[in-house]
């Protein structure tokens, strides 16, 4: 079975061989007629070539071999060799056109010698010209990066040419023959598709340095500096590199080749393991990475330091094995649900298939044609746009990871630091505050305090203290968000909230925080627990917003006047009975027309020396308790404004009247309490009917 397969592949490989090339008698085939100026002609099929092994044949031995063969393809590729190969090229001119180019569409050849053969003369054949890019460009006829040979071919006759190829790269051999005119005009055009080539790199290039500078992503360096090899890669193995960056440095021409494939290839795997994260995803493929770029490294080294066969088929391997590497890596992460993988994937099956097709053709598998020439051209155009593509989704995936997190951690630092807080200060996040950050500007401040909260304590557990605090503050916190306002610090069972927009917000949020407070206490009741009762002050004017504290910890607050004002309304909501006590700053924005509120009087609060005047809001009690104030509030407010005239004997038959109806009426009490002290004693000269609270 061993020897069947050997005989197969032997006779497979044969009848390869004996399809590409027919054995020839002499030198001189068939010529290629050149019947139309205006054409381009190719005419590898004309052409017999012969082996040189050791490079050591003369012209005329050349020109005396019988061992020619005839070429069956249009361009000839004898990939790396060592050997020297002799060409010869018959031309037979059928128009008026007297001078035509040759070219050899390949810019990397070290020697290229053109003879003149005329077998009729039987004399050995004549030097013609001398090319290669180990000679200095300007040595050349004709201003241009492939090797172009000027020739007379008289019209009517038949020119016998016959070429010495030797380099240490590959032997690739496509043929051109034009007249100078067709010549210019292909050149032309080709310089402009090239010009959109490199442009189109170089638009790339700048792009992704754009991005580096402006994201600070190493990505980006990577793959930069892999476009920055890989362009000039191109611009060197096209000819371009010698026509117009290094014409002169005969030198430099050998070695930047293999260099310039070391380099790239080193950079385009750093860049794999940083954008796919081998370290991590797959540490076998990364190790397989490491070992490719030192190689890589070697091969930079070797690119200067030994003989130019030896480093460009080094490059030429590595730069296969790199690349099917790279593929492979990328399926994987395709496969492990990489998202960036669906655009970093098919950049990479396209590139790699533009790359070894290219290297095939230099290799002499694949024969030369115009699609084997450019496809590495084409396949970086695509990997370098697709790359940028998977780069700026991998970018937007991890911008929309780091901002989820950093959402989640504003949500999460929001329960300390509310996110209105923030957004007051001009913040985006809690990472962007600052010791010392502030804003001043006018807001509402609204205190709540559960009443005999320590007594009640003292009746729970610890657990039970905390899940009831809980449980009451969740209720209201969402109400206070509701109305536009946000919980500026939590202060034992008391809260201080804050309302930007509107005094309005935080009246409406105290009314259904009453109502709220209703059917938690309802539920209690129904628990056999007892009910909680509160007293809610509202003040609005200028606080100063900021943060206090020092380096290691800091913390948000408002510094005001108005807010101790706040608080001191809250304080005095026991001693009038009342559930919601508001300034006359605030009644001023208010006013009655919204809100059913009553008129208390004035006070002087503790740390205070101008008098306050405050107002009862008697909205979100329950239609009995609603139905009462209003019953009783025209003697009410007559009542006080006869205390206000020390008229105390009627004022105080007015709060009787309205304690007559509504006992519970504490405000009522303490007016007559007030009143009936009066008339026991002298107000003096300077009563204005001001009341003083020396108590927080």
């Amino acid at each position: 079975m061993r020897n069947s397969r050997s005989v197969f592949f032997a006779m497979l490989l044969l009848a390869f061989v004996v399809a590409a090339s027919v054995p020839a008698e002499g030198p001189i085939g068939e010529p290629a007629q050149l019947s139309d100026a205006g054409e381009t002609y190719r005419p590898g099929r004309s052409v017999r070539y012969l082996e040189d092994a050791g490079g050591t044949m003369t012209p005329a031995d050349a020109a005396a071999s019988v061992l020619w063969r005839r070429s069956e393809r249009i361009t000839l590729n004898f990939g790396f060799t060592s050997s020297a190969y002799w060409l010869s090229l018959p031309l037979r001119n059928s128009t008026p056109q007297a001078e035509w180019y040759v070219q050899v569409a390949y810019p990397l050849h070290d020697s290229i010698r053109l003879y003149l053969l005329d077998p009729a003369a039987n004399d050995p054949p004549v030097l013609l010209a001398e090319l290669g890019d180990r000679q200095p460009f300007d040595a050349r006829p004709v201003f241009y990066r492939n090797f172009v040979f000027p020739v007379e071919v008289p019209p009517g006759e038949t020119r016998n040419l016959l070429f010495r190829f030797e380099t240490g790269s590959a032997i690739d051999v496509p043929f051109i023959v034009q007249t100078p005119a067709v010549f210019e005009r292909q050149a032309l055009t080709e310089q402009i598709l090239m010009g959109i080539y490199f442009g189109a790199m170089f638009i790339m290039l700048v792009y992704n340095l754009f991005l580096l500078a402006g994201l600070r992503t190493v990505s980006y360096l990577y793959y930069s500096l892999f476009i920055l090899f890989y362009v000039f890669f191109q611009a060197s193995i096209n000819g371009y590199a010698v026509q117009y960056l290094w014409s002169t440095g005969t030198w430099w021409a050998d070695a930047s080749l293999p260099f310039l494939i070391a380099g790239g290839t080193f950079w385009c795997l750093i860049f794999n393991r940083k954008f796919l994260d081998t370290p991590v995803t797959a540490p076998r493929f990364d190790k397989v990475l490491l070992g490719l770029m030192a190689v890589c490294g070697l091969n930079a080294v070797l690119a200067f330091t030994a003989p130019y066969a030896i480093s460009i088929r080094v490059a030429t391997v590595v730069n296969l094995a790199a690349f099917l590497v790279i593929l492979l890596n990328s399926a994987g992460a395709l496969i492990r649900g990489n998202r960036a993988a669906r655009i970093y994937f098919p950049a990479w099956v396209a590139f790699l298939a533009g790359t070894m097709i290219f290297a095939l053709k230099s290799l002499g598998v694949l024969p030369t044609t115009a699609f084997t020439t450019w496809a590495g051209s084409v396949g970086s155009v695509i990997v370098v746009v697709l790359l940028s593509l998977a780069l700026a989704d991998q970018f937007n995936l991890m911008r929309q990871e780091r901002t989820a997190a950093l959402s989640a951690l504003n949500v999460a630092y929001g329960r300390f630091v509310p996110m209105e807080f923030l957004e007051l200060l001009k913040k985006d996040s809690i990472l962007d505050i600052k010791l010392g950050d502030q804003i001043q500007r006018e807001t509402s401040i609204l205190f709540s305090d559960i009443r005999s909260f320590t007594a009640l304590s003292e009746s729970m557990t610890p657990e039970e203290n905390f899940n009831f605090l809980n449980s009451y503050l969740s209720r209201i916190s969402s109400i206070i968000r509701t109305h536009r306002g946000f919980i500026d610090k939590y202060i034992g069972d008391a809260i201080m909230a804050l309302f930007p927009h509107s005094p309005a917000d935080a009246v409406r949020a105290s009314v259904e925080i009453r109502r709220e407070l209703w059917e938690f206490n309802r539920r209690r009741y129904e628990a056999g627990k007892m009910p909680i009762e509160i007293g809610i002050g509202i003040h609005c004017g200028m606080v100063m917003l900021g943060t206090i504290g020092e380096q290691e910890r800091i913390d948000g607050t408002v510094i005001a006047d108005a807010v101790n004002l706040a608080s001191r309304l809250e304080g005095i909501t026991k001693v009038f009975g009342s559930a919601i006590l508001i300034s006359k700053d605030v009644y001023d924005q208010v006013g009655a027309d919204t809100f059913s509120i009553r008129y208390l009087g004035k006070t002087r609060l503790y740390g205070k020396n101008v008098e306050t005047e405050i107002y009862e809001v008697m909205d979100g009690f329950d239609a009995r308790i609603t139905e009462l104030k209003d019953r009783t509030l025209e003697d009410f407010r007559e009542g006080i404004r006869l205390y206000f005239l020390k008229q105390f004997r009627d004022a105080a038959h007015r709060f009787e009247t309205v304690l007559a109806i509504d006992p519970k009426d504490r405000a009522s009490a303490y007016y007559l309490s007030r009143c009936t002290h009066y008339l026991e004693g002298d107000t003096g000269d300077e009563f204005d009917g001001t009341e003083a609270f020396l108590f927080k």
